[in-house]
């Protein structure tokens, strides 16, 4: 277990413990040893289960990894050797040494878009020091401005929320929008004041979140060298590698009063197809291979 300093600027770390199965109190589990990722650092200080030595028993309450995405963006520390039989599971309960506080704040989602007119509802975790889920009064607030990422770097093309933007959010989260731009959300321990989680909302009229029938848009660009676009009521999908070079365009409408779903699906003899909310559009059949000698 590494010291808390080793972490910095985190403050709080996962570390996945291997244990042996010697009964199940609840549940099904057919395994003789399990793993199991538990908070090791919380607050900046070890947690009891950090300080366990090997050998030592300990009765545990376990979930799916599966079930707990809110700890992919965790420190983790992994120093087991490889184990594809093992599963691993979040380590959700362990019994307290002493008096609980609220230690770590989750605040769901940590970026979101939003067009002008349109709300949003945040959800927060909030956890002891012993990794126990936990109740605390909350305290909400909002800030101009904030850094837009997006997947993919596509926050860089969301020209309007390079300014501050404004909005309200009230005690159960919920975000009112104001002016376009970025706005910072914080969210806070009543009782304690320096934990803290923060998310920024992006305000503004870009097509990934208020599409227009006007505006042209090409997405899907890959490393072999094919792209989606859509255009003027029409869907296209351009191959410009080897054998594979051509072009399928079909027919679409695109409503702008929700999301519409797109898949481009090519293979190695050439043929493609496009969907549209899983319905195929367009379809272009493979085309033999010419031999000459």
């Amino acid at each position: 277990m590494p010291d808390p300093a080793d972490i910095l600027p985190y403050r709080a770390a996962l570390v996945v413990n291997e244990y042996d199965v010697e009964k199940i109190v609840s549940g099904k589990y057919r395994r003789k040893a399990v793993r199991v990722a538990q908070w090791g650092i919380i607050d900046g200080e070890r947690a009891p289960v950090s300080q366990a030595e090997p050998g030592e028993p300990a009765r545990l309450v376990i979930e799916p990894w599966a079930d707990h995405p809110e700890l992919e963006s965790e420190q983790q520390i992994d120093s087991l050797p490889e184990d594809f039989d093992l599963p691993l599971y979040a380590g959700v309960t362990v019994e307290p040494p002493g008096e609980p506080h609220p230690a770590i704040i989750k605040i769901i989602p940590q970026e979101v878009w939003l067009p002008p007119g349109q709300n949003f509802q945040f959800k927060t975790a909030v956890l002891d020091q012993y990794g126990n889920p936990i109740e605390c009064g909350l305290r909400w607030s909002t800030e101009g401005g904030g850094h837009i990422s997006g997947p993919y770097g596509a926050g860089a093309q969301f020209t309007e929320c390079r300014q501050p933007g404004e909005g309200t959010v009230d005690a159960t989260g919920l975000f009112t929008i104001g002016k376009p731009g970025a706005v910072t959300v914080t969210v806070g321990s009543e009782s304690e004041p320096a934990i803290s989680a923060r998310a920024v909302v992006g305000i503004g009229s870009y097509p990934a979140v208020n599409p227009s029938a006007d505006l042209p848009l090409r997405f899907g660009l890959h490393s072999w060298g094919f792209h989606v676009g859509w255009m003027w009521g029409r869907l296209g999908m351009d191959m410009l590698r080897g054998h594979f070079n051509g072009r399928l365009v079909a027919d679409c409408t695109m409503p702008t009063d929700g999301w519409t779903y797109v898949a481009a699906v090519f293979d190695v003899s050439g043929g493609r197809r496009l969907f549209v909310n899983g319905k195929l559009i367009g379809e272009q059949r493979p085309q033999p291979f010419i031999i000459r000698q």
